[in-house]
């Protein structure tokens, strides 16, 4: 009985281990949408030809007068979030960009062999 009893619960114990056929799906379907959002972020900049550097917080502003106000003090902040343009090293970007597809390829790859659940 102990022959028998060992290994089996071993196997059970192996099994419960296993993740789920929806894990692996899930898990490299959200590898996958983050890897097409930087290839697509990658694109854009080599697009454009600079990339936005991304201001930290508030910008507080002293305004001397204009045509709508006098004197005063405005505190902004970055709506569009984008900051301010920055020159790009090309070939890294390049580089980079080759990386996140041949990534893609192999999330694809994972995605295809991944048990139905």
């Amino acid at each position: 009985m102990y022959r028998i009893a060992c290994p089996l619960s071993l196997c059970l114990a192996v099994a419960a281990c296993a993740p789920a056929p929806g894990d692996c799906i899930g898990r490299t379907g959200r590898e996958l949408r983050t890897v097409e959002s930087l290839i697509a972020e990658t694109e854009a900049r080599l697009d454009r030809g600079y990339a936005y550097e991304s201001r930290g917080g508030g910008t507080v502003d002293l305004c001397l007068g204009g045509r709508h106000h006098a004197v005063g003090i405005n505190l902004c902040t970055d709506r569009l979030g984008r900051g301010r343009p920055v020159a790009i090293d090309r070939s890294a970007e390049e580089r980079k960009l080759a990386a996140l597809r041949e990534q893609r390829g192999i999330l694809l790859r994972r995605a295809a062999v991944c048990p139905a659940g």
